[in-house]
């Protein structure tokens, strides 16, 4: 699995790193999945896609891995969704298994195919608990956590055949998706696959003791990289990105894996300056070439 971590940009000059059922929810919409689900992959990604139908409307259920193996990125698209002005917004979701209501999640909102969209990240398995960094956790701490919590998704993915989103206090969808776990199966061998063909080896990858992560420098680099034309010119953004990682931390490759991307983005992430990086370690605790996946967010607020 790839380590992931994300950055958010504010045009403030501020800039971060980076969802039980509600008693009140006056309406559920549930459209249930129409044919079978489609798997597409490319040399960055891996997609899966199914549509939903409640008889009159449809909608469609996107679900992308850019090398993860565990967390996803979900767009939904169709008309059914509510209108929204904003760029980014909160989204809930409920998995049937679930005792707890669910901690909010950051989604975006636009239009793909000329129909409303919303994509969030997607964690088809128990919620992790919220605060997983230091102190409450070591990078050695926090990996055997993920271990054993992956370890447990096919059986937690055997039962699994709805989820439902939380779009705000009176409105839910529900997508009845099926038996899931032959497509979830199905999605980790693909990002397996996405691993080899960067040239890692995914069991290594899988039983890493600790992810590689940016040094303070790099990360404060990149924190600081909005463009400005782009920033003159009100753009957000939102980029999907990998670096490899050489067992000296230093980066050997930085590739923006999402197309149609603003060059002077891609340029802002990987082109101003070295990226030197704690290296990932294998099981027994040596260092190992492996690869940092992040999250982009330019946002001007």
């Amino acid at each position: 699995m790839a380590q992931r971590g994300r950055f958010a940009f504010l045009a403030c000059a501020i800039a971060t790193l980076i969802g039980h059922q509600p008693a009140a929810a006056q309406r559920i919409d549930s459209f249930s999945l129409t044919g079978q689900w489609a798997l597409d992959f490319a040399e960055e990604r891996c997609t899966l896609q199914g549509t939903f139908s409640d008889g009159s409307k449809q909608v469609r259920l996107v679900i992308q891995s850019y090398g993860d193996t565990d967390e996803y990125r979900a767009t939904i698209i169709g008309d059914p969704l509510p209108r929204s002005s904003k760029t980014f917004d909160q989204i809930r979701y409920i998995l049937p298994a679930d005792t707890k209501e669910r901690a909010m999640t950051r989604s975006f909102t636009g239009q793909v195919d000329g129909k409303r969209a919303l994509s969030f990240p997607l964690r088809l398995g128990p919620e992790l608990p919220k605060d997983m960094d230091p102190p409450d956790y070591s990078p050695v701490e926090r990996e055997t956590y993920m271990q054993s919590w992956r370890a447990g998704l096919p059986a937690y993915q055997q039962d699994l055949r709805e989820i439902t989103l939380v779009l705000d206090s009176w409105r839910h969808i529900r997508l009845n998706t099926g038996p899931i776990l032959p497509v979830m199966n199905a999605m980790r061998l693909c990002a397996r696959d996405l691993q080899q063909h960067w040239g890692l080896d995914p069991a290594v990858e899988e039983n890493l003791s600790r992810r590689a992560a940016p040094d303070e420098r790099t990360r404060d680099r990149i924190l600081a990289s909005y463009p400005y034309a782009s920033l003159d010119a009100g753009i957000n953004a939102y980029i999907s990105v990998r670096f490899m990682v050489g067992a000296d931390g230093l980066s050997t490759a930085c590739v923006v894996q999402v197309q149609g991307v603003r060059k002077e983005f891609g340029s802002a992430i990987c082109g101003s300056g070295p990226s030197r990086f704690r290296p990932a370690l294998d099981e027994n605790g040596q260092p190992v070439a492996s690869v940092f996946r992040s999250d982009v967010t330019f946002q001007i607020q």
